[in-house]
């Protein structure tokens, strides 16, 4: 067709953005300067392309050849390695980010990566410090816990303390198994588990206070379950314990005073 040279040269119709984008900076080189090029490209087509610029007889050449072949494995895995070392950047950059400390062990067990978060809970002066000293945020044990269950193939999920500043802090650490190593985020959780224990030990004294007075109290949930009765409600109706242990249904109870008469 008339048009496909003016096609050509209009490298964003056939590639993606960034390749397309590295090809005009080369041509644009070319010619101003006559820098010589050797570019892998893959179109949106999928198709491996080799892109050669060459300065001959004062014009700038461009050649685009399509890979055939050990040259087109080639190229297809130098295009595939680009790409993952692309999103590992992207990976690494977001992980720096977060809040919550995150780390990358190698097969062998030692730090590869850590984000701020992780250096600020070590005490470390950035990343690279607390992966050159190979500062720990868990414990040893939690630490042989994590590696038992990754050696297994299987994810790890649990709440573990550490200390931090001085502090002793409760963590959700979470950890995977990635390539050869293993991928882990802690989430300080310390708030929430001191609300909860607050919140368990004002249940327990209460229950404690109930379990004290001369009147005989049962307490039953939304689905009519006994979840609740003091000395003085067991007394009075003498039931067998393990009976209201299992937590009998309010008609139950009524059912088992029946028979009693």
């Amino acid at each position: 067709q008339s048009d496909t040279p003016r096609r050509v040269t209009a490298f964003g119709t056939w590639l993606t953005p960034e390749p397309a984008l590295a090809l005009e900076n080369a041509v644009e080189a070319l010619r101003m300067s006559g820098e010589r090029f050797t570019l892998n490209l893959t179109t949106l087509a999928g198709r491996a392309i080799e892109a050669t610029g060459r300065p001959i007889g004062g014009k700038a050449i461009v050649r685009l050849r399509e890979l055939t072949g050990v040259r087109r494995e080639l190229a297809e895995q130098i295009h595939r390695q680009r790409k993952a070392i692309e999103e590992a950047e992207m990976l690494h950059g977001f992980f720096a980010t977060l809040p919550w400390p995150v780390w990358i062990r190698h097969a062998d067990g030692k730090l590869g990566f850590a984000n701020a978060a992780y250096a600020r809970a070590t005490e470390a002066a950035k990343p690279d410090d607390a992966i050159e000293r190979g500062l720990e945020l868990l414990g040893q044990n939690d630490r042989e816990t994590i590696s038992a269950t990754i050696a297994r193939g299987e994810p790890f999920h649990a709440r573990l303390p550490a200390v931090v500043g001085g502090n002793r802090r409760i963590f959700d650490v979470n950890a995977a198994p990635i390539c050869d190593g293993t991928a882990a985020v802690a989430i300080d959780v310390t708030e929430n588990a001191d609300l909860r224990g607050a919140v368990k030990r004002m249940a327990e004294a209460h229950h404690r206070t109930l379990d004290e007075l001369p009147t005989a109290v049962a307490i039953f949930d939304n689905e009519r379950r006994l979840t609740f009765c003091n000395q003085s409600y067991r007394h009075l109706w003498n039931l067998d314990p393990v009976f209201l242990d299992g937590k009998p249904t309010d008609s139950a109870v009524l059912d088992r005073l029946r028979a009693a008469r």
